[in-house]
């Protein structure tokens, strides 16, 4: 097993353990039985740790009020996250004052209110393609134990959103059928959205949707015609709220925080001719923003370290 995803199993450990408690249970995992955690690497594990915890008692303050509700969807607490975890990676001294949904956000910047909408360029198609692969890659993975309780391996499946077709088709008996292929080097079927699976040795079997999607670069029309259907709800906001200023964030990851789209934000107009003071497009995974202003509204960072 590759040690980065054991580094990433690593992080679901509990924090107060011991280097050899820490070894100990990625050997279970990797099925390793000499596994060693290389030198430093606990150390820089606990630092790692320490930062996290910071990180979280910040975003927290930032959230306030709207984070600690109960009764949000779960689509709505992502969205909380998201905002915070913008406004923690653009250094803004900010937090939420309001998530009442018209508009999305108001936050609080050095005594001013503003507004802001928030979406994602992909957002509804690719998360049902995504969620939807995925619950067929749960069924075909109890198929799969249920044929044969002796097969093990972590099978990570790469695929394309895009093309993955779900409807009048069986896929999890396509992929319990493509696993056994690849198990027995035969040559592979075909399945629609699949680009690559690959297999590593691990104790038990194991699916995973593989974090680098394969997606085509976004085009510029895309955002235009993002930026174009929330502008229709601009002037309504401005009108009922009295906010001076108002902001746009595009999530660049709002399919799915499993993985960062390939796509290079850095490359879009800084220009977009919107009625928004500021637009924001904004990559949590990699923790890349960058803007687009009106004249009036000041410089802001626009990368995040």
């Amino acid at each position: 097993m590759s040690n980065d995803i054991l580094e990433r199993f690593a992080f679901k450990a509990p924090k107060d353990i011991s280097k050899e408690q820490l070894e100990q249970l990625l050997r279970e995992h990797s099925g390793d039985p000499n596994y060693l955690l290389p030198k430093g690497y606990f150390e820089k594990w606990q630092e790692l740790n320490e930062r996290e915890d910071q990180k979280m008692a910040i975003l927290k303050e930032i959230a306030g009020d709207c984070g600690k509700k109960q009764d949000h969807s779960q689509k709505k607490k992502h969205e909380i996250n998201l905002m915070a975890n913008f406004i923690f990676d653009v250094g803004l001294n900010a937090k939420i004052v309001d998530c009442e949904e018209s508009p999305d956000f108001i936050i609080e910047l050095n005594g001013e209110r503003i507004g802001v909408e928030l979406t994602s360029i992909f957002d509804d198609e690719v998360v049902a393609s995504i969620n939807g692969f995925q619950k067929k890659l749960d069924e075909a993975l109890d198929k799969l134990k249920a044929k044969d309780p002796n097969i093990t391996g972590l099978f990570n499946f790469t695929i394309d959103p895009a093309k993955v077709v779900l409807r009048n088709r069986n896929i999890a008996d396509e992929i319990v059928a493509y696993v056994a292929a690849k198990i027995a080097n035969e040559e592979l079927p075909n399945i629609d959205g699949l680009a690559f699976v690959s297999n590593t040795p691990h104790k038990v079997l194991e699916f995973a949707v593989s974090e680098q999607y394969n997606l085509a670069d976004l085009d510029i029309e895309n955002v235009k015609t993002t930026i174009k259907k929330k502008e229709e709800k601009f002037l309504a906001y401005k009108e009922n709220t009295g906010l001076e200023r108002y902001w746009l964030l595009i999530s660049h990851d709002g399919a799915s925080a499993k993985g960062s789209f390939k796509f290079d934000i850095s490359r879009l107009p800084m220009e977009t001719g919107t009625n928004f003071d500021t637009v924001y497009f904004y990559d949590e995974m990699k923790k890349m923003i960058i803007s687009g202003k009106n004249t009036r509204d000041e410089n802001v960072q626009t990368e995040a370290e």
